[in-house]
């Protein structure tokens, strides 16, 4: 969508380097379609500044553009005759219905800046393909719902708040589409991108993929990110809960006293003998052994720690611990697939700002490695409930 309106429409018109990016990423795919007419959308064109850059770059394209700002498509009609234009509401099924523009199944491509401020973290209620229920953020409804317009194997580009990939309210409808429709992300941009909006943004790809032939569990795009013949195996997620500040209250003497190793983000680059001993209640939850990572700050491979010792640990509230369940995944096995695929450790934390991983990511993130995956819960008397 250059800016204007904002407060009528929530309207952030993408600029000229956003739109270039958006249109580099659907060109990868479609230009050598010179002579093949393929249909583009853009349910949310605003001025059509995606629209303009990707009919340069494909001349092949035939454009559709919508939006709900009757003035934007006042412009549009005048300056590109050549498009379909028209009015939809793409969050209003009513709307969507009535509009010819708006068929389930029609275009080879969308590009979409949906609004992107969520007015007040507002949720939306999505149906997709008729039968699959999600409930996320409008900006992510937008993109499901232009999802919907692609034929099988159609592919769209969006630009979307990186908050949909941090938040809790779009975990569930992000990990479904990075497991089942090739969802990807290409570049992350700072604050500073839109005039008149102070948010970080990311640019994403997605394919749809028939919901019948859909990626499993332990597979993305439909191919294994696990080594042939490797199995699954069952882990268990601790999320750290002791913030340095509360550690002397966690100090004990007497009897049920366990000597334990305190472990935070900053321990994870030094060898055990520099992470500090304390005496701790049994009822702090304890970890004896599992690969460490930060839940807080940057990832690199090296931040991936692997931890097995008579001494357990008592975890900071910026640390991960991940541990095998059974034995069929030795625990260093474990370690060098995490590392390899630190990548999507790093995307997923979002490498702008101050990074950092949700329960809900790491789980998603663990899945797409093939483990299935559970958190550990507190014992009801845990000490660590009191931290906060």
């Amino acid at each position: 969508m250059t800016s204007r309106s904002a407060e009528n429409f929530d309207q952030y018109f993408s600029p000229s380097t956003m739109a270039q990016a958006v249109a580099d990423v659907l060109a990868s795919r479609f230009e050598h379609l010179t002579d093949t007419h393929f249909e583009v959308v853009d349910f949310c064109a605003g001025l059509g500044s995606l629209l303009e850059v990707v009919s340069e770059r494909l001349p092949a394209a035939c454009i559709a553009a919508t939006d709900l700002d009757v003035s934007c498509l006042r412009l549009l009609r005048e300056a590109h005759p050549l498009w379909s234009v028209g009015r939809i509401d793409i969050l209003n099924e009513r709307s969507r219905r009535a509009s010819p523009l708006y068929v389930d199944g029609r275009y080879d491509a969308f590009v979409i800046n949906p609004p992107f401020s969520g007015r007040g973290g507002h949720v939306v209620n999505v149906t997709f393909d008729r039968n699959l229920h999600f409930t996320c953020s409008r900006p992510l409804a937008c993109l499901f719902h232009s999802l919907q317009s692609l034929r099988i194997g159609g592919l769209g580009v969006a630009v979307l708040p990186l908050s949909c990939l941090r938040s809790e309210r779009d975990s569930v409808a992000v990990r479904w589409l990075e497991r089942n429709m090739d969802f990807s992300v290409h570049s992350y941009h700072g604050r500073g991108c839109f005039s008149g909006a102070s948010v970080r943004t990311v640019i994403v790809s997605l394919r749809r993929n028939p919901v019948a032939d859909v990626a499993s569990a332990n597979a993305v795009g439909g191919q294994e990110i696990l080594p042939p013949g490797r199995r699954r195996s069952d882990l268990v997620l601790f999320r750290g809960k002791v913030p340095v500040r509360t550690l002397r209250s966690f100090h004990s003497d007497g009897d049920g006293v366990v000597e334990a190793r305190y472990v935070h983000t900053t321990d994870l680059q030094k060898t055990w003998s520099g992470w500090r001993t304390i005496s701790v209640n049994s009822n702090v939850c304890l970890v004896r052994e599992g690969v460490l990572f930060p839940r807080v700050g940057r990832i690199s491979p090296n931040s991936f720690r692997a931890y097995s010792d008579s001494v357990p640990l008592v975890l900071s509230d910026c640390v991960f611990s991940v541990s095998p369940v059974r034995a069929s995944v030795s625990l260093d096995d474990l370690l060098s697939i995490l590392r390899e695929n630190c990548r999507v450790f790093v995307e997923s934390s979002a490498a702008t700002g101050a990074p950092y991983l949700t329960v809900s990511q790491v789980l998603g993130l663990i899945d797409r490695l093939g483990f299935s995956v559970r958190v550990h819960q507190c014992r009801n008397r845990c000490l660590c409930h009191d931290s906060f």
